[in-house]
Formats: structure tokens, sequence, C-alpha cells
């Protein structure tokens, strides 16, 4: 658990420039960023510009590499700066039990509770992402507390059972109100 992960597209929507501001705090902790996308060889520049050794570009892997980063992972780091519905990401590192440290904003703030799940921070502000990427490093006990409290987070509400289930009770309520709705008296 001696890095922290970035999975995604290598685009501006995504906050990976103020990911990569932020990580220049961070002294020689670890960073892998797995994806591809317009800005790869942007962010490689970076990298070698502001001598980021700490930082890896991984590119396009598979699914099953992927899982294997986020379960060996400190936590994942989702910096967008766009409104996004549902980010996968975060849902696959609450499965391993990782937390995720993301931007306060939209759909995200909703599933990633801030200290209780993971770590919330200003959407584009590197200063405050690496406040909370370094408070993150400094409590690693804190940072596996709010690993197990994502597990039970996914298991309350993001398994296939669970959705299935939720999914049948919709229907039902459904079924219900239709019949409510056109029953007469006689």
């Amino acid at each position: 658990n001696e890095y922290a992960l970035f999975i995604g597209r290598i685009s501006a929507e995504k906050g990976i420039d103020v990911l990569l501001r932020a990580w220049q705090k961070c002294g020689s902790r670890q960073l892998l960023i797995f994806g591809k996308g317009p800005l790869e060889a942007e962010v490689q520049e970076a990298i070698r510009n502001c001598a980021l050794t700490a930082i890896t570009m991984k590119g396009q892997t598979s699914r099953r590499e992927v899982i294997t980063a986020i379960n060996q992972s400190q936590f994942v780091i989702v910096p967008s700066l766009c409104f996004e519905n549902f980010p996968l990401v975060i849902i696959e590192a609450f499965a391993c039990g990782v937390p995720v440290i993301a931007s306060r904003l939209g759909a995200i703030a909703e599933i990633v509770q801030d200290q209780k799940t993971g770590l919330l921070f200003t959407a584009g502000d590197a200063e405050d992402l690496s406040v909370k990427l370094l408070w993150a490093w400094d409590h690693p006990i804190e940072m596996s507390v709010m690993g197990r409290a994502a597990r039970s987070e996914y298991e309350a509400k993001y398994t296939s059972e669970r959705n299935y289930q939720l999914l049948m009770d919709i229907y039902q309520y459904s079924i219900n109100s239709h019949r409510s709705n056109y029953q007469t008296d006689y």
C-alpha cells in the first residue's frame, strides 16, 4: 500500500493537471496513472519537466490489472472538474475496501462521504488536494478505517444482489400503484 492511483481518461475534464500540481508537494510518494487520452503527451512532459519521478504512467491496461492495483493501493484519486453521474472507479475502489480522495462536485460528493469513505476537496483546487493527499499519507490508520467503511457502503448499496432487490421493490411499488389507480367500487 505504498502508492496512490488515478484511473481514468487522461483529459482536462478529469482534473489530471490539478492532480499533477498537487502531487508536486507529495515528495517521493508513488502515484500510478492508469488510462489513455488526449493529454498523455502533455502529462508525460509535465512529469519530466517537474521531475515528478514518483509518478508512473501505466497507460491502458486490463480490468484485472486495474483491480489488482486498486486492491494494493493506499487510496484512489478522482480529481474530476466535470459533473459526473456515477464514476465506476469509485465503486470499484469501495468494492476493494479502498478509500477515495475526490472532488467535492455533483454526484461524486454524494457517493464519497467526507472523512467516512474518503476525503473530498474543492474541485480544481490543487492546494486543497495536496493538503488532503498529505493528510492521507500521514494517517494510514484513519484511511484504513475509511477503507473498511467504503467496503461496508459497497455491500449496503452497490452489490448486484442489493440492486436486484431495489429493482424488484420498484416494480412491486409500480404494480401496487397501478392496481390502486384502477380499482373501482361496485
